[in-house]
């Protein structure tokens, strides 16, 4: 082989070492690109999960109430004296809704890099938990709504929104109950 040959099998080499090393660079940084982006989103769920685990569990705790509010019901003649805890009034008039963060899939959505996610089944699913995830706020929205706009006005024309506001947690999803809600209330009407 001439020297003119040697040189550009030893040029070409380099070429194509350079489009190796190029390409190899670019997989890297998409990966590196794709992990931050799959941190962020876990960050994300593992909030919105603790957040929704506290919801849920204040559900659970305005349930209670609710059954205890039926129990004395159903066991006492219409028209008769139920003392019921000013807690248990108020659940009638609560709600919770699980103000879920979305700001690092919207990111990505916007973004039009969804395509990057190497995983097609990932990249399905987090496009169809945007969809879930509207349609559970709506629903909560919706119940918020006959609470706020049905059942307390019902309430108040009964005259026991006001012992029930007194007790009912400030806005803000507050887990505590105000000291007041210790004390009985007579609901007869």
């Amino acid at each position: 082989m001439s020297r003119a040959g040697a040189e550009v099998v030893v040029v070409v080499l380099g070429i194509l070492i350079a489009f190796g090393l190029d390409s190899w660079w670019d997989s890297r940084k998409t990966l590196d690109w794709e992990h931050g982006q799959l941190g962020l989103l876990r960050n994300e769920a593992q909030s919105n999960i603790e957040h929704i685990e506290t919801v849920i569990e204040a559900h659970r705790r305005t349930a209670a109430d609710v059954q205890v509010i039926l129990a004395f019901a159903t066991h006492e003649p219409f028209g008769e004296l139920v003392n019921v805890k000013y807690g248990a009034v108020s659940s009638l008039i609560q709600w919770r809704t699980s103000e879920m963060t979305m700001g690092a899939l919207d990111a990505l959505l916007a973004s039009g890099e969804l395509g990057e996610i190497s995983n097609p089944e990932l990249r399905t699913s987090l496009t169809a938990w945007k969809s879930l995830a509207l349609d559970a706020q709506e629903k909560e929205n919706l119940a918020r709504n006959f609470v706020e706009y049905i059942l307390t006005p019902t309430l108040s024309d009964e005259e026991y929104i006001a012992p029930a506001y007194a007790a009912r947690p400030p806005y803000g999803n507050s887990d505590e109950l105000p000291r007041s809600a210790t004390r009985n209330l007579d609901v007869d009407r």
